[in-house]
């Protein structure tokens, strides 16, 4: 990500900022997605990008609640609206697990990243309240190419399976041929 090497100093800055510093620095990094070199990208997979915000920040961050100013449930309706005009492929996938099977893993520290954000503000006592904040943004998002991935049950591999099939019906004729293309290459 081009700051592995001051990651764990930067987090801990970060946590530290003031709510309008916080809130400064987020509306940077999810604006400058919208910038032509992430436009142009072919496979751009952005986790979490603004609707983390619109859930995080009301909870966590002291800003952005409903009749706050910039409230994240707004500004995330008007980040829906960019992306469906600038990049209208894009298709939303909502990952979710039973706050039960979340809380075990927060607890065990099951993660194919288990250090990664090791420092921040989510306890899981929220667990429930997170995940009904992200369902409530996947449902109100004005993204219509989306669906769900739920990994209470599934191994990593199942999932990864699930997300293939889902994801088929939502993949442009452009990255069929490309996919088809890359395929024969490689057999060759």
């Amino acid at each position: 990500m081009g700051h592995e090497d001051h990651k764990e100093q930067t987090e801990l800055e970060l946590l530290k900022a003031n709510p309008g510093l916080q809130q400064l620095l987020q509306i940077y990094n999810i604006q400058n997605k919208f910038t032509r070199g992430y436009l142009e990208m072919r496979d751009l997979f952005l986790i979490d990008w603004y609707y983390s915000d619109a859930v995080y920040a009301p909870i966590y961050y002291g800003y952005g609640g409903p009749g706050q100013y910039a409230d994240r449930q707004m500004i995330a309706r008007k980040f829906d609206a960019e992306v469906n005009e600038l990049m209208p492929d894009m298709i939303l996938v909502l990952m979710k697990a039973s706050s039960e099977v979340i809380k075990k893993r927060v607890e065990e520290g099951i993660s194919p990243f288990p250090t990664r954000h090791a420092k921040t503000y989510f306890d899981v006592k929220d667990t429930e309240l997170v995940l009904e904040r992200f369902e409530e943004q996947f449902e109100k998002s004005l993204i219509t190419d989306k669906f769900v991935l739920d990994t209470t049950t599934d191994t990593v591999d199942q999932t990864l399976q699930l997300f293939k099939q889902q994801i088929k019906p939502f993949i442009s004729s452009k990255d069929r041929i490309r996919l088809l293309n890359k395929d024969m290459f490689e057999k060759w």
